[in-house]
């Protein structure tokens, strides 16, 4: 699973937002469930009537939901390999080559602008310490990453991204001893890389 690397960071606001679908998604199947079983002459306000079939498919998919919330947080976490930094979200995972970052910092944790179910979201981790990578251009576009990574992912300026992380030390040093582990060994292979290998973090095959 996905804990089983010590250099696996849990990506705290991921998994946090997984986890608040926990209980809800419990008690909807709870309800669902009964109605499958005992509201089958319930009628609805405006004369609606609901088939037990419908309540026993929501209760079975709220059921699949509550469970989810259990394994999914698992798949959120952030690594730096040998070749690449991982970052790995529920059903997908981006390789950040490490040619393209220009500099690994520390940040604040301080969005602004953010209400609702957000700002309930972030309220235990506003002024947290973030790791930022600043890169040559993001790898895929903005759109994507912003619905793969979430919202939170983007720093304020500039092309990059954040991770909130339990232990921020250990991610920054593990990314920058990787950086500089990929560069001793370019400077030892002595050939020049593709773009598609920069991205990928690859070495150029002789």
């Amino acid at each position: 699973m996905a804990m089983t690397s010590p250099h696996r960071h849990p990506l705290l606001l991921n998994r946090k937002r997984i986890e608040m679908w926990r209980w809800p998604a419990f008690w909807i199947s709870l309800g669902a469930g009964a109605l499958a079983l005992f509201g089958g002459n319930l009628i609805l306000a405006g004369n609606w009537w609901v088939s037990p079939v419908v309540w026993a498919g929501l209760a079975l998919l709220a059921l699949f939901l509550f469970l989810a919330t259990f394994a999914l947080p698992l798949m959120c976490y952030i690594e730096a390999t040998p070749k690449n930094v991982i970052v790995s979200v529920p059903f997908y995972r981006l390789a950040i080559g490490y040619p393209r970052i220009v500099n690994v910092r520390t940040g604040s944790f301080d969005p602004t602008g953010v209400g609702g179910l957000r700002e309930d979201l972030i309220t235990r981790f506003r002024g947290m310490p973030v790791v930022i990578l600043e890169l040559k251009g993001l790898p895929l576009p903005r759109a994507w990453l912003r619905w793969v990574l979430d919202w939170h992912a983007f720093p304020s300026a500039g092309d990059g991204l954040q991770f909130l992380v339990g232990d921020w030390m250990a991610l920054n040093r593990q990314i920058e001893a990787g950086r500089e582990a990929h560069a001793a060994r370019r400077r030892g292979s002595g050939s020049a890389l593709t773009l598609a290998q920069e991205i990928t973090g690859s070495r150029k095959r002789r």
